[in-house]
């Protein structure tokens, strides 16, 4: 699929064998929009065809970003959007952890009735349900180091016992060492059902041991072309 021209060959001596090309590459002329052209009319290279729209968009916000800075003279800071008249300021007080801010997948087992309340108090009615001679108390308390002084020695060493129904490592991993700590049995759950019991003195604990690495799938595979029931899940 490939040709070359050599030049006059007849002063040279006469041809054997072998030999060595050099590649030249050929001047070509190449012609620009004026900035302000290209930037109104601009050509993309697409390096991503599931998301085609994306380039125009990135170019776009980098308009806006230049725009900005040349404004300001400095680059946007948390809380600029406030001032662009596209969000209502918020004046009251808002608190994320009310049922109605989770995911939809972690309320699909709620009832209607459950969404205006926390999720401590909502599981206290639920064991009530369950068990109305069980006296159950929520509280709306972060567990932590901040929280100590609420959750003291007082409130340990009164407990025969810990159950998690924790979504946060941190939080596992510091309930864990309050149990050591007081030396009191825990009943460890997981998101995916999993369940870890505990004993002092008996079996390790939460925090010495740690769990099997899950296998991952890539972003992109599970935002632009899922293929595996699993890519779902």
């Amino acid at each position: 699929p490939y040709a070359l021209s050599i030049c006059d060959t007849s002063g040279f001596c006469d041809y054997i064998c072998g030999g060595i090309v050099s590649q030249v590459k050929v001047p070509r002329k190449i012609s620009f929009k004026p900035l302000l052209t290209s930037l109104a009319e601009p050509d993309f290279v697409v390096t991503d065809f599931a998301q085609c729209c994306h380039p125009a968009e990135l170019h776009i916000g980098f308009q806006a970003l230049h725009h900005f800075c040349s404004q300001h003279s400095s680059l946007p800071r948390p809380h600029n959007e406030a001032c662009s008249g596209k969000f209502m300021p918020i004046k009251q007080w808002l608190y994320f952890d009310a049922l109605e801010c989770l995911p939809e997948h972690k309320v699909a087992f709620m009832e209607d009735k459950c969404l205006p309340k926390l999720k401590s108090e909502t599981a206290a009615d639920a064991v009530h349900d369950i068990n109305p001679h069980i006296r159950v108390f929520s509280h709306q308390n972060r567990v932590g180091p901040e929280t100590e002084h609420i959750y003291d020695d007082d409130f340990f060493e009164n407990l025969d016992g810990v159950a998690n129904a924790l979504d946060s490592v941190d939080a596992c991993l510091y309930m864990d060492c309050r149990c050591v700590y007081y030396s009191k049995p825990l009943l460890k759950s997981g998101t995916k059902g999993n369940v870890q019991v505990i004993v002092p003195f008996l079996t390790e604990s939460y925090s010495s041991i740690q769990d099997p690495p899950e296998k991952s799938i890539p972003i992109c595979t599970l935002k632009n072309f899922p293929n595996a029931i699993e890519h779902t899940l």
